[in-house]
């Protein structure tokens, strides 16, 4: 009964341990899932930033048709057109002319709508890639904004832009993007031809004529450009060139310190075969949660491009996800069922203490009562269960070191089990077994040995004083019997199992027996019986002597001649449960 409440906690363990697993289980699961789906956001999430970049070239090259087709611009810029045909002072005037006409047809760019896509700076370039006049167009007066270097063009006459493949094509009547990269810094380039002028008398409409021009417009791409396009599509980019990081931004609803995971990455771009061969990589983990998507631009700039970062949505412990809940889901949670289970175990655990630990005490309380009522003169421990057993064989061993201490005599029968091993537990003795009627007497053998005469009769033992607590003393042993005449013999009761009997020969199996009767004969082969038969039963046998198996014997003894009035007690050995065990059987007058 004891093991009930061990075993409800170890399924009440066990059923813990598999709702953390499989809590456990369901963060992995989680965290996978999250993983694949931020994988699958990162594609979505570098084709669009991909998109937004292309667009954004386009609108920027429409943002220059006003300047391309201003004929009073570009009439403006004919004599510069061959400036070693005319002199030096009407190339100057007209550089002036050319600057005025720029500045005006730029400020347009400057108000409204056409502000967002802008350049930071124009150009406009001749025929032979020299640059006739500059202008910057949008924040181009905040201090810091550009480059030094574009502070100095205006005053340096021999600035061209004829080598860079988006002008060439753009001088040859094409509209293009480029990205070049000028010194650390990274331009988006937008180029488109200029109207057709004749340089010796310009008309308006003429065709069949190359371009007068082109007019190239930069945008630098710092961390501004890089905000505003993480916003617009919503994400957290990089944009780089030569491995190295140029700008950054993030939209309001990412954390920008998950950008700075990419730099190590970034390093090692170069002897990527998957970023070299098809400009792009494959989604990944870069660092912890983190995951990015690089992909390279097409231009003049070496190794640029953009990488897109998202940080995934994992969990670390299933407590992390407490504070995700929200009240949808909490509607969804069966709180009947956890409810009821949760009362279920507990009603359960309550029943199986009340069992262990409640009738148990009620038990100890009962015979508590009934001692201190003089109802019985000693605990029983053989029907109390776990430490009410242990507390209550102690007590009677004090009521009897008690009772010798103040000269008396015990007389409580030893508990067997603690000597002898467990003993079955039937009717009411427990340790030993009583027939409720006495057995038929055996049948006389043919040749009785002659009776042995009645010993003298001991001294009679004086009275004991009175027991613990005040209760009367047990009355004393009667004196032994040394010996029983043939019409006082009975056959010993053997219950139903296998019984083994020891007998005063060796292997003769019978104690009832008729003939002389020697007690510690007898009990010696009792002894030697229970030792075969524990040996049999593969029992431990070790510490087991004579004398403290017959001393208990001898107080059993004494007690139930007491107890039932009884001639003598015979002792058998017997089976049950695979165990050897003793019953003691009363020897009545025949």
């Amino acid at each position: 009964m004891m093991l009930l409440s061990r075993f409800w906690y170890a399924v009440v363990a066990m059923v813990a341990g598999a709702l953390a697993a499989f809590a456990f289980a369901l963060v992995a699961f989680y965290n996978d899932r999250a993983q694949q789906a931020s994988l699958v956001q990162l594609a979505a999430d570098s084709q669009a930033v991909e998109w937004a970049i292309k667009i954004e070239s386009r609108r920027r090259i429409d943002a220059l048709l006003p300047l391309a087709v201003d004929a009073d611009l570009w009439r403006a810029a004919v004599p510069l057109a061959a400036p070693q045909e005319e002199p030096v002072a009407k190339i100057n005037s007209a550089r002036l002319e050319v600057k005025k006409a720029l500045k005006k047809t730029v400020a347009p760019l400057k108000e409204g709508n056409r502000v967002a896509y802008a350049p930071d700076v124009v150009f406009l370039v001749g025929r032979a890639g020299e640059v006739f006049a500059s202008e910057r167009v949008a924040d181009g007066n905040k201090k810091g904004r550009l480059p030094a270097w574009l502070e100095a063009i205006d005053q340096n006459d021999e600035f061209e832009l004829g080598g860079y493949f988006a002008v060439v094509d753009a001088l040859s009547g094409y509209e293009r993007d480029d990205l070049w990269l000028i010194g650390d810094h990274l331009f988006l380039v937008s180029a488109r031809p200029a109207m057709s002028v004749p340089v010796g008398g310009p008309t308006a409409g003429s065709t069949g004529l190359p371009p007068a021009g082109a007019i190239v417009g930069l945008k630098l791409l710092d961390d501004e450009f890089a905000k505003t396009l993480a916003t617009s599509t919503r994400t957290s980019l990089v944009l780089f060139a030569r491995s190295r990081r140029v700008s950054a931004g993030a939209d309001v609803t990412r954390d920008p310190t998950e950008l700075d995971a990419v730099g190590d990455e970034l390093s090692r771009l170069a002897r990527d075969p998957a970023f070299a061969g098809k400009s792009r990589t494959e989604p990944r983990l870069i660092s912890g949660g983190v995951g990015a998507t690089f992909v390279r631009l097409a231009g003049e700039a070496p190794l640029a491009g953009f990488a897109v970062v998202r940080h995934s949505d994992f969990l670390g412990s299933p407590l992390d996800a407490q504070g995700r809940f929200t009240a949808d889901h909490k509607q969804h949670l069966p709180l009947l069922w956890i409810g009821g289970g949760a009362l279920l175990a507990l009603l359960v655990g309550i029943g199986l203490s009340a069992l262990e630990h409640g009738l148990p005490l009620r038990a100890f309380r009962k015979q508590a009562s009934s001692l201190k009522t003089g109802d019985i003169e000693y605990l029983q421990p053989e029907k109390l269960r776990g430490p009410y057993r242990e507390a209550a064989s102690a007590i009677n061993d004090g009521f009897e070191r008690m009772l010798i201490k103040r000269g008396g005599q015990g007389s409580r029968p030893a508990d067997l089990s603690a000597i002898l091993g467990p003993v079955p537990a039937q009717g009411q003795l427990a340790a030993f077994n009583l027939p409720s009627e006495p057995p038929p007497a055996p049948a006389r053998l043919s040749s009785p040995a002659p009776p042995v005469p009645r010993a003298s009769t001991p001294p009679p033992i004086p009275s004991s004083p009175a027991g613990p607590l005040g209760r009367k003393a047990p009355p004393p042993r009667p004196p032994a019997i040394a010996a029983l005449d043939d019409d006082e013999k009975t056959s010993v009761g053997l219950p139903n199992e296998a019984v083994h009997q020891g007998s005063g020969a060796r292997g003769n199996g019978t104690l009832g027996q008729t003939g002389p009767v020697n007690e510690e004969g007898e009990w010696l082969s009792v002894y030697e019986e229970f030792l075969r038969i524990k040996r049999q039963c593969n029992e431990q046998t070790e510490g087991m002597t004579f004398a403290k198996f017959s001393n208990t014997l001898r107080k059993n003894r004494d007690a139930l001649v007491l107890r039932h009035h009884c001639k003598t007690v015979k002792f058998s050995v017997y089976v049950k449960d695979g165990r050897a065990q003793l019953k003691a059987s009363p020897v009545r007058d025949a």
